[in-house]
């Protein structure tokens, strides 16, 4: 675990003690991608598309440019890939992270936070971590992209308040909108 030195807590922390399941993990994953954006994926897969049609036409045109047939499958099942793939990986990590990290610790501060994991702690300095925001939970993501998910369901009313109050104040903070948002 990453330990940064140069992190000193101030003021009084926020308490939230949180058990993950893989589905909370899952939905913090797709946060993550939907916070980074998904314009290269819809970008390659309208690219692979496109290909496919070209190569496919010109196959129709010619029936003897088996080349193009063959081009225009191995687009489609590029598009099948970038469409499926992301996803089946991040349902595995979050179940492989589920196994790992079931129980975390959150103290949070006005200038960053300490994650507890049951092992060891990691320090998450304000300038060093953006918090994204949805209805379901806050995610802390650190520069190396390490994910620590707190679902709001384990947070007390009145400190939901308090968190918010902390991270508008905080450099990287992305409340994300139930019609999309992003950075």
């Amino acid at each position: 675990m990453e330990q940064s030195s140069a992190f000193l807590p101030s003021g009084q922390p926020v308490r939230v003690f949180c058990r993950n399941a893989s589905e909370d993990l899952y939905h913090g994953l797709l946060l993550q991608q939907r916070a980074h954006g998904q314009g290269k994926r819809i970008f390659q897969m309208i690219l692979s598309l496109v290909l496919a049609a070209a190569m496919l036409v010109s196959w129709l045109l010619d029936r003897t440019y088996t080349m193009g047939l063959f081009l225009g499958l191995v687009c489609i099942a590029l598009f099948l890939m970038i469409l499926l793939l992301p996803g089946y990986i991040m349902r595995h990590t979050a179940q492989m992270l589920a196994e790992h990290c079931k129980e975390l610790e959150f103290q949070v501060f006005e200038n960053g936070a300490l994650v507890f994991d049951g092992l060891a702690a990691d320090a998450l300095p304000s300038e060093e971590t953006a918090v994204y925001e949805d209805a379901e939970m806050f995610l802390f993501e650190t520069k190396s992209h390490r994910v620590y998910p707190m679902p709001k369901r384990n947070v007390e009313p009145l400190d939901l308040k308090i968190l918010k109050d902390f991270f508008k104040e905080y450099p990287a903070f992305y409340p994300f909108a139930d019609a999309g948002g992003g950075r």
